[in-house]
């Protein structure tokens, strides 16, 4: 990716006073934290915890992108069984 390139994505990623939302918490971390909490520190709980942050209404009105951890990056919402794990059904069924 070229200077110009990275810049322009840096740029509307913020755009209109949006942030970035860090969900870039480790597995260790994460489940330190629902060890606390007494929350199965298991995969499926990660997903469900990350999809509830995602599922947020409203949530894009205020982020323009998420960083993302490598668990994060490969899971799905639980009710996305699309290869393109988007959450948008209606574009890939047949």
């Amino acid at each position: 990716m070229n200077a110009q390139k990275l810049r322009d994505t840096a740029i509307a990623l913020v755009a209109d006073d949006k942030g970035l939302l860090a969900m870039d918490e480790s597995t260790p971390t994460c489940n330190k934290r629902f060890a606390k909490l007494e929350i199965p520190q298991t995969a499926e709980a990660r997903r469900a915890y990350r999809e509830l942050i995602v599922t947020t209404p409203g949530l894009a009105e205020s982020i323009g992108g998420a960083i993302l951890y490598d668990e994060t990056i490969r899971q799905r919402k639980s009710d996305c069984h699309c290869p393109h794990r988007c959450g948008d059904h209606s574009r890939h069924q047949s």
